[in-house]
């Protein structure tokens, strides 16, 4: 469930974007870190790749955008046990250097997200928090491509004022920000 700890998450990502090549909201929160459309955003990960919070999230394919089940919060679903895709996110706190502030990267585990050149960069360093890392996104909606670079080839300095990730209950309670408004009767008539 949302916000376990587990040193399998390696393991669960590296499976989902193993399917995924196998071909198998509502609102932003302002502390959601949003890359625009054909832009980067530079950032320094505060949270180790291998120690995210672990998010269940929900959507339907032109009738849902991407937002936290409720039952991670003790509330009922609407959207749980229906036949929306119910699937594993993880988020990372993260330093937005143009903000200025701590934000929360939060992807899919899929070929179209930066997680796997996040795992690439963890693999070759044992850490994704030793340098900054330039995330970049061609294309918007589900075209949407995002991408990961580290900006040197070796560890640098942290140049931000804070370097204390959320904890795995501010995460959460900033994604619940993404929550919809639609009640299930307005996202089935929306589907159809």
């Amino acid at each position: 469930m949302a916000g376990e700890k587990s040193g399998s998450f390696v393991e669960l990502i590296r499976k989902a974007l193993n399917d995924a090549a196998s071909g198998g909201g509502g609102g932003l929160p302002d502390e959601l870190l949003f890359v625009p459309k054909d832009g980067k955003k530079l950032g320094r990960f505060l949270s180790e790749f291998d120690k995210p919070t672990a998010v269940i999230m929900h959507d339907k394919w032109q009738a849902l955008m991407p937002q936290p089940c409720l039952k991670q919060y003790g509330e009922p679903c609407q959207f749980h046990g229906s036949d929306f895709r119910t699937t594993t996110w993880y988020a990372w706190t993260v330093w937005d250097y143009e903000a200025k502030a701590k934000r929360v990267g939060v992807w899919k585990a899929s070929l179209q997200s930066p997680v796997e050149r996040l795992l690439d960069i963890f693999d070759m360093n044992g850490t994704i928090k030793d340098r900054d890392i330039e995330l970049s996104r061609v294309g918007q909606g589900t075209k949407s491509r995002y991408k990961a670079r580290p900006t040197t080839p070796g560890p640098t300095p942290f140049e931000g004022p804070v370097d204390m990730p959320y904890s795995d209950e501010k995460v959460l309670e900033i994604l619940k920000g993404m929550v919809s408004k639609l009640t299930l009767d307005d996202v089935e008539k929306k589907d159809e």
